[in-house]
């Protein structure tokens, strides 16, 4: 007789493809995707199923006493649901809803609404009245208590605040979670659509709660955007104030390099960047990452240009978790223009004094082989000479070469040193004098100084200004 009753089938047939669909989708998501959040979604959809289930066992059951049973079952079911359904969006949301002060207060409100319903055989402060109906079907008739006045605020509540978390979601991120944002809010409304209209009677049945019909709406919606969206594929990553305000571009891309999300500062850098970039290769879009691969070694540097100015990034690449697995990938490029000028004038100014240094090494080779070859040869024929012949300009010739000698160690110790001739020390005169005095054959000479308060520049070490001195001093001395 029951399925006689075209209406009682329909509502049957609607419950028992809503479980089917429910469980189907909880299923799927459980075990064929890796969303962070999907242990809370299969509870989701695991409690949905069960109400969709125990609102088809319903249209079967004549029994009044079934019937209060079965609207217990239901009412703990439908509460619990409301739980699950904040507890997900938290987590989805790239929260933890084990910490989230929010989630334990609406465990400790649903807890408190389970407890009442469970008894409601016993009193009536959930449901003031509850009358049994047969027509067109059996079903319950129930009114208004301060119980379910409570549970309504709880429902509301908890509903709002996770499309609140969605819709926060929708409007600080660009990438394709808005679309699953936006999609989910879109099922969350037009879910509570039968639940309303049971409210204010405008239903076939003006006396049966078609709550549960919003259930199928909601899970239709909701696989359009898992098989449309990607909505099990890349949990959101929450961007909050400090991400929005990192001055350096920022990337987030999914575990196949797709673009999933950006920052200002990179839709500054990268020309052409926009909304519709979303799902686009980062190596598409990004020169210097044509080869990017997480798994392999990336680029350390890529030049892009910004406002017709080269500018230089280092590549930081962080891996993105979502419980328990990676999900993506963020992509930071620090700016390092400045640096990188400096390290290519400090590497142009080092390449500049190898070339120097090798002209010093081959000046002082020509110093060293060139100059000092005749000299020996020179030095060879004195001492030959001064063995023959016994004359006072040969000693003279002596100690020229002793000068020239002096001078080649002097030129081959300035190229070595890689000093020049204008970095100057300060030398006191008196004190330099002095100091050549002592190291000349003097006889009986004497030496008086008038320059005690004078200094000269010189370049670094005394020895030059000393040599140059001391033969002053030693020429003066014996022509006196």
């Amino acid at each position: 007789m029951i399925l006689g009753n075209s209406l009682a089938t329909l509502y049957a047939v609607f419950y028992a493809g809503t479980a089917v669909l429910t469980v189907g989708l909880g299923y799927w998501v459980l075990s064929r995707t890796e969303m962070g959040s999907r242990r809370w979604f299969g509870l989701l959809m695991g409690l949905l199923s069960f109400w969709a289930l125990v609102s088809f066992v319903g249209v079967f059951v004549p029994d009044r006493q079934l019937q209060e049973l079965l609207l217990t079952v239901w009412t703990v079911v439908g509460l619990s649901t409301v739980f699950a359904w904040l507890a997900f969006v938290v987590d989805y949301t790239d929260g933890d809803p084990l910490e989230s002060r929010l989630v334990r207060v609406f465990a400790l409100a649903c807890l408190g609404l389970v407890a009442v319903a469970v008894t409601l055989p016993f009193h009536d402060l959930y449901y003031s009245s509850v009358l049994f109906r047969t027509e067109p079907f059996a079903h319950v008739e129930t009114t208004v208590g301060p119980g379910r006045v409570a549970a309504l605020g709880y429902t509301f509540s908890g509903v709002g605040l996770g499309t609140y978390y969605l819709l926060e979601l929708f409007v600080s991120t660009r990438y394709r979670s808005r679309t699953q944002a936006l999609v989910l809010v879109a099922g969350i409304v037009l879910g509570i659509l039968p639940f309303t209209a049971s409210l204010v009677g405008v239903t076939p049945v003006p006396t049966y709660n078609h709550t549960v019909f919003g259930i199928a709406t909601f899970v239709l919606v909701v696989t359009y955007a898992v098989f449309r969206h990607s909505f099990a594929d890349f949990a959101p990553i929450a961007r909050d104030i400090v991400v929005a305000e990192i001055e350096d571009p920022l990337f987030i891309i999914d575990s196949d390099t797709h673009l999933v999300d950006y920052n200002d500062a990179a839709g500054r850098a990268v020309r052409g960047l926009d909304s519709h970039s979303i799902g686009t290769p980062v190596s598409a879009l990004v020169d210097g990452l044509s080869e990017f691969d997480p798994g392999e070694e990336g680029p350390e540097m890529v030049s892009l240009t910004v406002d017709g100015e080269s500018r230089h990034y280092s590549v930081q690449v962080s891996e993105v978790t979502a419980r328990p697995s990676p999900r993506g990938y963020l992509i930071l490029l620090r700016d390092i223009t400045e640096q990188t000028i400096r390290e290519r004038e400090l590497e142009a100014a080092r390449q500049e004094l190898e070339r120097s240094n090798e002209r010093l090494e081959e000046f002082a080779s020509v110093v060293s082989h060139d100059l000092r070859n005749p000299l020996n040869v020179a030095s060879l024929r004195l001492d030959m000479a001064q063995r023959e012949v016994d004359s006072d300009h040969l000693d003279t010739v002596d100690r020229a070469h002793d000068r020239i000698e002096s001078l080649v160690e002097d030129l081959l110790l300035l190229a070595r040193s890689g000093t020049g001739v204008d970095e100057q020390t300060r030398l006191s005169l008196a004190t330099v004098a002095d100091d050549c005095w002592q190291t000349v054959e003097t006889a009986d000479a004497t030496l008086r100084s008038s320059v005690s308060s004078r200094s000269v520049q010189t370049p670094p070490g005394s020895s030059n200004c000393s040599r140059t001195c001391s033969g002053t001093r030693s020429t003066t001395a014996r022509q006196t």
